[in-house]
């Protein structure tokens, strides 16, 4: 009855609705407008990923190059992909082609691993492992 006015309504499916507001005035008189709205269903299904390129366990010496390579899918649609280098965010992509080119300089054993976002935020990842020599 005190302006603004506001309406809340938890729609729980897939489906379409239409919203009407109708006001009136002190003498009756009354005006009315509407909407319509779809409420897309939630998708519960994580993408799927692999790393094809380079192998899982390869060995090389110093420097080790390589393209990462990962072939994600999923059953609406990928919205971003994120290279990690043990853990450490390295790089982010959100349009083909993708591929990570990576440079380890240092003698270690790396974790690499590829995390694929669908557009509902769920995740996959998949990981390799380099072993870098002197």
């Amino acid at each position: 009855t005190t302006a603004p006015y506001d309406f809340s309504r938890v729609y729980t499916g897939p489906a379409s609705h239409t919203i009407t507001a109708k006001a009136f005035d002190l003498v009756g008189n009354s005006a009315s407008d509407q909407i319509s709205i779809s409420v897309a269903p939630t998708d519960t299904t994580p993408p799927q990923i692999t790393i094809i390129s380079p192998p899982n366990n390869i060995v090389g010496r110093v420097p080790v190059n390589r393209v990462v390579i990962p072939i994600a899918t999923d059953n609406t649609s990928i919205a971003r992909y994120e290279l990690r280098v043990n853990g450490s965010l390295q790089g982010t992509l959100i349009a083909p082609p993708i591929f990570f080119p990576i440079s380890l300089t240092v003698p270690g054993i790396y974790s690499i691993s590829v995390t694929a976002f669908d557009l509902a935020g769920l995740s996959a990842t998949a990981t390799i492992s380099i072993t870098v020599l002197p």
